[in-house]
C-alpha cells in the first residue's frame, strides 16, 4: 500500500467516523427531545401553581424516570439498541400528547430558558461580590464540564466495572454480564440504575463521547434541588442560592463529575424524594407524591444503600399519609407503582443471574432468602486487622471523610445549635429530615460497611452527603437569626466556591503535565470572559426558535470535532489525568498497543485472586467504539469459574490443554493478564511460540497475541 493510498484511507475513515457521530448525535437529540417534551407536558398539566425551580426539578425527575423505565424494558427484552429506543420514545411522546394535549408544553420553552437564565445572571451582576462569585462558578463549571466531555471516564470503579457494564450492554443489547471470578461475582448483581444514564448517553453515537454528560447534568440539577429544599425548609432565596452553590462546588461533589460514578445521581434522587415528600405533606398535592415516588424509585435502582434509604423514607411518608388520610389509597398505590418501576428490572435480573432478587446482599426474612454473599465478597469483608467502632479509628476516618467538604463542614458545625433548637418545635418536616439523616448514618456505621468506611475514608464523603445537606439546611434558620449570621453563611459559601476553583487548577493544571487540562482551563476562562462582557440586561432576541436552532447546530458540529480530540488525547489521558483519585496505570502501554492493532479483537482477561483493590482495568479495552469483545476463559480443568476465596482456592486444578482449547473455541485473538500472578502468566511465558508478548512485565502482567494455528500443532 502506497503512502498516498494509506493517507486517503485515513481521511476516509475520519470522514466516516464524523458522519457516524453526526447521525448518532441527531438521534440522541430526537430521543432526548421527545422524552423531555413528554415530561414538560405532564408537569405543566399537574404542576400549575408552583415556582419555575420546582417545575425544573419535576421535569428532570420525570424525564429520568422515563429514561430509566425505557432502558430497563429494552435491556430485559434484549433490544437495547438505537432504533427501539427512538421508537419507544415516540410511543411515550404520543401517549403523553394524547393525555395532556390541552396543556401546551411551554415549561422549558426556548424563550423561557434564555430569559430565565439571562435574568438570573443579570441579577447576579448587580453586586460586585455576587458577580465575582458567579464568574468563579462559571469557570469551575466550565472546567469540570469540559473535562467530563473531553476526557474518558477515569474513576477506578468505572475502569473496572461501571464502564465495563455499560459497554457490554451496548455490545450485546441486553443484560449481558461478564462471568468472571473475584469482584465480578458481586459486580454482576450490583444494582445498575445509575449506569443506564451513562449507557443511553453512549448508545446513539456508540462511543463514550457523551458518557460524562449525565454526571454534569446530575451535578447541576443537584444544585437546583438543594436550592428548592432550602426554600422548603424556610430559608430565603438568597441564602438558599448561596448554600446550594457552596455544596455543589465542594470537592466532594465536583470531583465526581465525569468519573462515571453513580453517587451524585443517588444523592440527587434521595434529596429530590425528600423535597417532594415535604411538599406533599405541606400542600397535599398528589402530583408531589408521584414525583417523590419516582425520585425514591430512581434512587433505589442506583445502589443498595440508596435502595435501603428510599425504602425507609417511602414507608415513613406512606405511613404518615395513611394516618392523616390526606390522600386516597388509589393515589398512594399509584405512587408505589411508580416507585417500583425503576428498581424492578434489577431485581428480576439479579434473580435470573444469581437466584436471589438482591443478588450479593445477604438478607433473609424468615425462611425467604433475598440475597446471598458470594465467597469473594465474604473474603473481602474478612479484615481482622481493622478496628471498627474504635473511637480513635472512627474519628480519624470521619475526619478524612469530611475533609473533601471543605468550608461547608464549618457551616454544618455552626448549624448544629439551630438544628437542635428546631427539633424542639416538633415540626413534622424537620422530623422527616431527621429520619433521613439517621437512616443514612445507621447504614454508614453498620458492621457490613466497616471495611469501606475505614479503608477508603478519603473518598467516602459521597455516602454521607445526603445526610450532611439536609442537616445543614435544617439548622441554618437558627444561624441566620444570630448577629451577622446571614453574612457569615454567604462568606463561607463564597470561600468554598473560590477554594474549589483554586484546588482544581492546582491539582489538574499545576501538578500535572497534561496539556489538554491547560487548554480546558483556557476555554473555561474564555467562556467566563464572554459571559461577563455579555450585555444581558440590554440583550434583545427577535427569534428564540432560530437562536435555539443555531445553538443546536453549533453544539452538534462542535461535538463531532470533540470526538476526534477525545480520541487523540485518550492514551495520554489514561497516562496522566486524574479525576476522583489516583489509579494504577501499568496497563496503559497495553491499551496503547491494542489500539494500534488492526481489526476487531476478542480479548481474554486473566487475573489472580486479590483481596482488596482489584486492578482489572478492563473497560478501556472495549475500544473507542466498543468494537472489541472481552471474555473470561477459566483455566480450571472443570471449566467452571473458581471463586476467589481461600477455601475455594484449595480446589484450584488448572489444565493448560483444556484452557488452550477453550481459547481457540472462543476465537480469542489476544490475552490480557492483570496482576496478581496466576496460572495463565506462567503458561503463556512458557509457551512463547503460542503467545507473543506485545507488552508487559515478566511474571506479573502482559498483553499477548494468541496464535491458534501454532497452538494446535
Amino acid at each position: 500500500m502506497t503512502p498516498a493510498t494509506r493517507k486517503s484511507l485515513k481521511i476516509f475513515f475520519h470522514i466516516n467516523a464524523m458522519a457516524s457521530c453526526f447521525t448518532g448525535l441527531i438521534l440522541q437529540l430526537i430521543f432526548s427531545a421527545l422524552l423531555l417534551w413528554s415530561s414538560q407536558m405532564l408537569v405543566r398539566k399537574y404542576f400549575n401553581q408552583t415556582s419555575r425551580a420546582i417545575k425544573i426539578c419535576a421535569v428532570s425527575i420525570t424525564s429520568l424516570w422515563l429514561v430509566s423505565m425505557l432502558c430497563g424494558i429494552l435491556l430485559q427484552a434484549g433490544s437495547f439498541q438505537t432504533m427501539p429506543a427512538v421508537i419507544f420514545a415516540c410511543i411515550i411522546f404520543s401517549a403523553t400528547w394524547f393525555l395532556c394535549r390541552p396543556a401546551i408544553p411551554e415549561t422549558l420553552s426556548a424563550k423561557w430558558i434564555f430569559r430565565y437564565f439571562f435574568r438570573l445572571y443579570s441579577v447576579s451582576k448587580r453586586k460586585h461580590w455576587a458577580a465575582a462569585l458567579t464568574i468563579c462558578f462559571i469557570i469551575l463549571a466550565g472546567f469540570v464540564g469540559l473535562r467530563s466531555l473531553l476526557l474518558p471516564m477515569l474513576g477506578w470503579d468505572t475502569l473496572t466495572y461501571h464502564g465495563l457494564k455499560t459497554g457490554l450492554w451496548i455490545q450485546s443489547g441486553s443484560h449481558f454480564s461478564l462471568e468472571a471470578p473475584g469482584d465480578w461475582e458481586s459486580y454482576r448483581t450490583f444494582f445498575a440504575g445509575g449506569e443506564v444514564f451513562t449507557a443511553i448517553a453512549m448508545l446513539f453515537t456508540r462511543s463514550d463521547l457523551l458518557a460524562g454528560i449525565p454526571d454534569l447534568f446530575f451535578w447541576l440539577m443537584l444544585g437546583m434541588v438543594i436550592y428548592c429544599l432550602a426554600r422548603e425548609l424556610s430559608l430565603d432565596s438568597e441564602t438558599s442560592a448561596f448554600t446550594s452553590l457552596g455544596f455543589i462546588c465542594t470537592s466532594e461533589l465536583s470531583r465526581i463529575v465525569g468519573t462515571g460514578y453513580v453517587d451524585t445521581c443517588a444523592t440527587l434522587f434521595i434529596l429530590s424524594g425528600l423535597l417532594f415528600s415535604l411538599r406533599m405533606l405541606r400542600t397535599g398535592g398528589t402530583e408531589n407524591l408521584m414525583i417523590a415516588g419516582a425520585s425514591y424509585g430512581l434512587a433505589s435502582s442506583v445502589k443498595i444503600n440508596a435502595f435501603a434509604i428510599s425504602m425507609v423514607m417511602a414507608a415513613l411518608v406512606a405511613a404518615i399519609l395513611l394516618y392523616r388520610r390526606s390522600v386516597s389509597k388509589r393515589s398512594l398505590s399509584l405512587s408505589l407503582l411508580i416507585f417500583a418501576g425503576p428498581v424492578t428490572p434489577w431485581l428480576l435480573f439479579n434473580y435470573s443471574a444469581s437466584g436471589y432478587i438482591l443478588g450479593c446482599v445477604p438478607l433473609k426474612i424468615g425462611s425467604v432468602v433475598l440475597g446471598k454473599i458470594p465467597p469473594s465478597l465474604e473474603w473481602f469483608f474478612d479484615r481482622p486487622d481493622l478496628s471498627p467502632y474504635s473511637v480513635v479509628s472512627e474519628i480519624f476516618a470521619l475526619m478524612q471523610t469530611l475533609s473533601a467538604s471543605g468550608f461547608m463542614i464549618l457551616l454544618a458545625i455552626l448549624a448544629l445549635p439551630g438544628f437542635v433548637r428546631a427539633l424542639r418545635t416538633i415540626d413534622l418536616k424537620l422530623l422527616i429530615c431527621l429520619f433521613n439523616i439517621i437512616t443514612v448514618l445507621v447504614l454508614y456505621y453498620s458492621p457490613s460497611f466497616s471495611v469501606i468506611r475505614l479503608w477508603w475514608a478519603k473518598v467516602n464523603g459521597r455516602f454521607l452527603i445526603s445526610a450532611l445537606i439536609p442537616f445543614t439546611l435544617c439548622g441554618l434558620p437558627g444561624l441566620i437569626r444570630q448577629k451577622q449570621g446571614k453574612k457569615f453563611i454567604k462568606t463561607v459559601c463564597s470561600l468554598t466556591v473560590i477554594s474549589s476553583l483554586l484546588y482544581y487548577i492546582w491539582q489538574h493544571v499545576m501538578q500535572k503535565s497534561f496539556a489538554l487540562d491547560l487548554y480546558i482551563l483556557f476555554a473555561a476562562l474564555l467562556s467566563a470572559a464572554i459571559l461577563t462582557l455579555l450585555p444581558t440586561s440590554r440583550l434583545r432576541i427577535n427569534s428564540y426558535g432560530r437562536l435555539s436552532a443555531l445553538l443546536i447546530a453549533c453544539v452538534i458540529t462542535t461535538l463531532c470535532a470533540t470526538s476526534q480530540i477525545k480520541n487523540y488525547y485518550r492514551v495520554e489521558a489514561y497516562e496522566k489525568a486524574t479525576m476522583l483519585s489516583e489509579f494504577s496505570r501499568h496497563w496503559v502501554p497495553a491499551f496503547k498497543k491494542i489500539k494500534q492493532e488492526a481489526g476487531n479483537k476478542t480479548i481474554a482477561l486473566a487475573y489472580g485472586p486479590q483481596k482488596l483493590h482489584q486492578e482489572v482495568f478492563a473497560a478501556p479495552f472495549l475500544g473507542e467504539n466498543f468494537e472489541n469483545k472481552l471474555i473470561y476463559v477459566s483455566p480450571e480443568k472443570s471449566g467452571q469459574v473458581l471463586p476467589y476465596h481461600p477455601a475455594h482456592l484449595k480446589k484450584h486444578v488448572p489444565d493448560y490443554d483444556l484452557w488452550l482449547k477453550r481459547l481457540s473455541e472462543q476465537k480469542v485473538t489476544h490475552l490480557l493478564i492483570f496482576p496478581p500472578e496466576w496460572a495463565e502468566i506462567k503458561w503463556v511465558e512458557a509457551h512463547s511460540d503460542q503467545f507473543e508478548r506485545l507488552v508487559g512485565e515478566s511474571g506479573l502482567w502482559g498483553l499477548f497475541r494468541f496464535n491458534p494455528i501454532t497452538a494446535h500443532r
